[in-house]
């Protein structure tokens, strides 16, 4: 037992093991013996909402899509992955059909935010469609931004035409003055 580390308002701790996977931990010294065990193994075996490391079961991966967790009760268990999560969009389209999704079968997103799982910006494609559909949305957006490029350069050609405007009504009235 080791005594240190000043916690807040000066609350002394103690250095003690784990009975169950004998890692240290920092316990206050006033707790000591109340709470024996690591927070890892006093969760252990405690599924979803009574862990409590809960964190309402959705989380985002590597690629920004929304995963969330569902259960072996639930009609779309099928389509979850080993951990038990599915994606948020693929669910929602599985809902949407009434039915669990086939692995050939995609998903897109007609806008391309992956967090925007409404089921009217959702499109169910395959693999060999998902490329056009992929490509289309690219060019739509390309084609929005020129559009916003060709707002911008008219913009600042118009502002240079002002100032040249303004330099030569300043000269004019300097004449006058």
């Amino acid at each position: 037992m080791e005594l240190g580390l000043k916690g807040k308002k000066g609350a002394k701790n103690v250095f003690e093991e784990c009975p169950n996977c004998g890692n240290g931990r920092w316990v206050q010294l006033k707790a000591q013996g109340k709470y024996t065990k690591c927070r890892k193994c006093l969760n252990r075996g405690k599924i979803g909402i009574k862990n409590g490391m809960w964190k309402g079961g959705t989380k985002i991966n590597y690629a920004g899509y929304i995963m969330v967790r569902i259960y072996p009760n639930n009609p779309y268990f099928k389509m979850a992955n080993i951990a038990g999560y599915v994606f948020k969009h693929r669910l929602v389209m599985a809902q949407k059909l009434n039915r669990c999704l086939e692995d050939w079968e995609l998903v897109h997103h007609r806008d391309s935010v992956k967090t925007h799982n409404e089921p009217e910006n959702l499109y169910l494609t395959d693999a060999s469609n998902h490329n056009t559909l992929v490509e289309a949305t690219l060019k739509r957006q390309d084609k929005h931004i020129k559009v916003q490029d060709n707002r911008i350069s008219g913009l600042e050609a118009r502002a240079t035409l002002l100032e040249a405007e303004n330099t030569l009504l300043k000269a004019d009235m300097s004449e006058f003055v």
